[in-house]
This record gives structure tokens, C-alpha cells and sequence, in this order.
């Protein structure tokens, strides 16, 4: 895994996404404004991680047109989880 190139302002930029799904690239330039870091897996997906919440995974080539908004849903709901108090590292839902 390595960390995507940022630029010079520490942004994640459109040819630092080259070959990534427009829409999932608005994601992930969304998520790290909100703090979180992206990494680009061996499979070539994008991984989210944020000190104290769950990681998420999505697709930078995804066949699905909901992939972003389900993306984007899952980072929300990491976001809700941690202020919860919810273990990031426990796949249970259940408080």
C-alpha cells in the first residue's frame, strides 16, 4: 500500500486520481478535507483511515453508479460510530 500523492497544500488532486472513477475521486478528496487519509491498495482500491474509526474501502473502478454515495454513506457512518464510542475495530454494530 502506499499513501496517494498529495499536493503541495496537502489536497489530493485530479492527477493524483488519474485512471480513479470521477465521482469517486470527489469522495475521496471529500474525505480527506474531513480529515481522513487515503491510501491506494495492491488492488488498486481505495482505502479511508482516520485515527479512532473504521476503515473504508471503495472502488477507484467501480461498475456500480450508487458506488460514491454508498462511499460517501460509510464514511458518514464511521464518522457517527466514533462519536458514538463504537470500537473501530469491532465489526458488530451493536453498541
Amino acid at each position: 500500500r502506499h499513501s496517494l500523492p498529495l499536493d503541495q497544500r496537502g489536497r489530493v488532486t485530479v492527477a493524483t486520481l488519474k485512471g480513479v472513477n470521477p465521482d469517486i475521486s470527489k469522495v475521496v478528496e471529500e474525505a480527506v478535507k474531513r480529515g481522513w487519509e487515503a491510501q491506494l491498495t495492491k488492488r488498486r482500491h481505495v482505502k479511508l483511515t482516520r485515527q479512532g474509526h473504521r476503515p473504508v474501502f471503495c472502488s477507484t473502478t467501480p461498475s456500480c453508479p450508487r458506488a460514491s454515495q454508498n462511499a460517501m454513506k460509510d464514511i458518514r457512518t464511521a464518522e457517527r460510530d466514533a462519536l458514538a464510542g463504537k470500537n473501530p475495530l469491532n465489526n458488530s454494530l451493536t453498541a
